[in-house]
């Protein structure tokens, strides 16, 4: 809520502006994109209020250091041109884009996925050469990107997560099977059709008493159909998703596009929870296959995972108390915190 982020900024001394987005109609978004990139401007992220915005609080206040959240924050080096001082920049990484829409072009062959790929590639890696630094979610973001530009300095920071928020609670006899995800998203759109008409037809056939239980923001109509017509349930915009974990024999992942780091395999891992996925949903992650969660990349391999970890209580319960050694060794927020802070704090 935006009264609660405000009261939370100021209790913790950072200072907070809003800025009002004009949101144009699509069809003058749509020219306005392609007049900016028939002249060369990059189309990515880009808010003329933001970047307005930014051009004068950077003449009015000096910064010694500016992060830009996004590689699509790169559009606002421009509001930096022609300032009497230097400051350094950061350009933080939750995704690389130009990989992102290349898989979704590659999976659906659509036209627009394919100018987005296209655009995020020329654009990126220029924001890139700009930046003083650039921080990455996963060494495989970082690598993908240096692979096609070097960065004048990189630093790889995943995501954290408050591991004491999640209480360890013993695994389930009965054979719940939990999705997470916000429907905001692409690729968790794709993964729960995918999981609804393919994958859970095959596994009920397999194991009768199994239930799947859907949790995401703001799912579709179509989401929604889908669920009711599979016999799933559906709960959207849940205040609180440890209640559905403690219910959960196990999370399935079934991501096959996108990149950056699910979080929802984070908080499975707090949660002590067995986590089924694809190799793209866990990419990134530091997840050695059969220790932490295993992999499982068709609907073949899926039904084989998910039936090993619903009726194998020993190896499930192996698999959630070593995800959960993994992120309170690797992900809990103090031990990203210090790892930032030794970057831009240096002693």
């Amino acid at each position: 809520a935006p009264d609660a982020i405000s009261r939370c900024a100021e209790e913790i001394g950072v200072e907070l502006h809003a800025v009002p987005v004009q949101l144009a109609p699509k069809v003058r978004r749509v020219a306005d994109y392609t007049l900016r990139m028939i002249r060369g401007l990059p189309i990515v992220d880009y808010y003329p209020e933001m970047l307005s915005f930014v051009h004068n609080l950077v003449r009015v206040r000096k910064f010694d250091l500016i992060e830009f959240e996004g590689s699509g924050g790169g559009t606002f080096f421009s509001a930096l041109s022609d300032l009497p001082y230097r400051p350094r920049t950061v350009l933080v990484f939750y995704d690389v884009m130009w990989q992102w829409w290349k898989r979704e072009y590659i999976a659906s062959r659509n036209l627009v996925s394919l100018a987005r790929w296209l655009s995020y590639r020329i654009w990126e890696p220029h924001f890139v050469r700009q930046a003083d630094c650039c921080v990455f979610l996963s060494e495989v973001d970082a690598q993908t990107v240096s692979s096609v530009v070097k960065p004048n300095q990189t630093l790889v920071v995943p995501l954290g997560i408050q591991t004491t928020a999640f209480d360890k609670t013993p695994l389930p006899d009965e054979p719940e099977v939990l999705f997470v995800g916000s429907f905001n998203h692409l690729p968790n759109i794709q993964a729960v059709k995918w999981l609804i008409t393919e994958i859970w037809p095959v596994l009920k056939k397999r194991i009768p008493l199994a239930h799947l239980t859907i949790i995401g923001r703001n799912p579709s109509d179509e989401i929604i159909k889908l669920a009711k017509s599979a016999r799933v349930s559906l709960f959207a915009d849940v205040p609180d998703v440890q209640p559905y974990y403690k219910q959960a024999r196990v999370v399935i992942v079934p991501i096959k596009t996108g990149g950056g780091i699910r979080m929802k395999i984070l908080e499975a891992f707090a949660a002590a929870r067995p986590i089924v996925t694809t190799q793209i949903g866990a990419e990134g992650l530091p997840i050695v296959p059969n220790e932490h969660a295993l992999f499982a990349n068709s609907v073949e391999e899926i039904i084989e995972a998910l039936s090993r970890v619903l009726t194998d209580r020993q190896f499930a319960e192996r698999l959630a108390v070593n995800g959960r050694a993994l992120v309170e060794r690797e992900f809990d927020w103090p031990i990203i915190a210090s790892k930032l802070q030794k970057t831009f704090y240096p002693e």
